[in-house]
């Protein structure tokens, strides 16, 4: 699923249904799933992408990676390929700290 999807005009325009992803800091899980919807996300991880665009763009921010800290976006991260480094990076249920008995 992409944001597109929540737009009333026709998918091929290039603009994209939010101009400012700036917005959705300090959005509870909640808020933002009635915003933008839930997507394919996991509602335990502190990591959630959208796809901004129905076709890959080589020029432009292709994905949206929001990410949570205590339940609330805290940053966002616009990037033109797919990547796993945000989930290794904020993800601790995903990737917890080593132990060191």
């Amino acid at each position: 699923m992409n944001l597109f999807h929540f737009r009333k005009k026709d998918l091929a325009s290039s603009d994209l249904p939010f101009n400012n992803f700036k917005e959705f800091i300090g959005l509870t899980k909640k808020q933002l799933k009635e915003k933008i919807g839930f997507s394919y996300n996991d509602i335990h991880s502190n990591v959630w992408m959208y796809h901004l665009y129905p076709d890959v763009k080589l020029t432009k921010p292709n994905y949206l990676y929001l990410i949570f800290k205590d339940g609330v976006v805290s940053k966002y991260y616009l990037t033109r390929f797919k990547t796993n480094k945000f989930y290794k990076l904020y993800d601790r249920h995903l990737n917890p700290e080593p132990s060191h008995d």
